[in-house]
């Protein structure tokens, strides 16, 4: 067992917070990403490569691309890029809704506005 002083040492000191982090909060995130670090000599790169799959943590390691993670297809036809990069749907096909606003009276407690909103069919 290394004591914190050389884990310390082994690691850049780029990484040394994140060592911080998994014993001061006890991290479970941290401290799997601390041991692959350890592990592939601080190298983010082979750590994404990794091929021991007899360690306990290799399905959990830190760098790797998430099979899981939902893409949105883009299509040039009906989206567009404003400023801040996100992806915004266009307006310009965009059935356009009636609204009306409708004011009732009840005779027991006065008014009672309803907001009527109808979309054209498609």
């Amino acid at each position: 067992m290394s004591t914190i002083e050389e884990v310390k040492k082994e690691l850049t000191p780029k990484y040394r917070g994140i060592y911080e982090k998994a014993i001061t909060q006890r991290s479970p995130k941290s401290a799997i990403q601390t041991h692959c670090l350890r592990c592939t000599g601080c190298e983010t790169k082979a750590i994404r490569d990794c091929q021991d799959e007899s360690c306990e943590f290799h399905k959990y390691r830190p760098y790797q691309e998430n099979p899981y993670k939902f893409h949105r297809p883009t299509n040039t036809s009906n989206l567009s890029r404003c400023r801040t990069g996100k992806i915004a749907k266009s307006r310009k096909n965009a059935p356009t809704s009636i609204s009306k606003v409708i004011d009732v009276e009840k005779p027991t407690s006065g008014r009672l506005r309803i907001k009527v909103e109808v979309l054209p069919e498609k």
